[in-house]
């Protein structure tokens, strides 16, 4: 059994992909050293190391960037000295467009990682709707096996509007599979809706007629709670769920 919520750690090539952009800025600031130093001095390639702090900017912290940079600085002055080129206005000129390189890359750098930590949080608390939502299902049921693959339609989301629940009662497993037309929050509230009610119900309604009836009313009540709400497919709640949400028993 698995799900969309269990998604395995990342393999080997995402920590390859990691690992070469964080070497990256240091790969390119040894060949543009080893390249300067190999060729005519009228060949200047040393600019190049502007580049380094801002391709530290993607893999490395803010505080990374700057230091990357500052080692950056040092062979581009290294570079100038080794050149006999005149302190001013040369290596200052260039010291400072590097300089100005590095603050910014910093800057970007900065806002990298607090893209990345308000993306953590979002996705540990789409994680925590899953589990309360769409809950994870044990393999077995009594003499019914489960086994469960859930994606979700839109590309990394980790809920949509499908759902599903299986619960035993006395002598039967009942299930409802459902779809919600529609996509984003609307289809995720509605889904929780059903869900809601088909749990509250599924061990009190004597058959699955009543089961249906119950799940209706539960729409009812959501309708009514928010009477300008509709469905993500426009229609308005209580006449929707039937044609879209399968309820069924196992007897057991």
């Amino acid at each position: 059994m698995s799900s969309d919520g269990d998604r395995p750690p990342p393999g080997s090539r995402t920590r390859r992909h990691r690992s070469l952009g964080r070497m990256l800025p240091f790969l390119v600031m040894a060949l543009t050293v080893t390249v300067d130093l190999l060729t005519p001095q009228r060949e200047r390639f040393d600019r190049f190391l502007a580049a380094v702090p801002a391709l530290a900017a993607v893999s490395w912290s803010a505080r990374g960037t700057v230091v990357i940079g500052l080692i950056a600085m040092a062979m581009r002055a290294v570079l100038s000295v080794s050149r006999g080129e005149p302190l001013v206005p040369d290596l200052l000129l260039n010291e400072a467009v590097l300089a100005a390189v590095t603050a910014v890359a910093a800057w970007a750098s900065r806002l990298r990682e607090r893209y990345e930590r308000d993306l953590r949080e979002v996705t540990a608390i789409a994680d925590v709707v899953q589990r309360v939502v769409l809950r994870p299902l044990p393999s077995r049921l009594g003499p019914v096996g489960l086994d469960l693959l859930y994606v979700a339609a839109a590309a990394k989301a980790r809920i949509g509007g499908d759902f599903y629940e299986a619960v035993r009662v006395p002598g039967a497993v009942r299930l409802m599979l459902g779809d919600v037309q529609g996509k984003g929050l609307g289809a995720v509230e509605t889904a929780s809706v059903l869900l809601g009610s088909f749990r509250a119900a599924v061990d009190q309604a004597p058959d699955l007629a009543a089961l249906a009836d119950r799940l209706e009313e539960g729409l009812g009540r959501y309708g009514a709670w928010a009477p300008t709400r509709t469905l993500p497919n426009g229609s308005p709640p209580s006449s929707w769920w039937r044609s879209r949400t399968t309820v069924t028993s196992y007897g057991c």
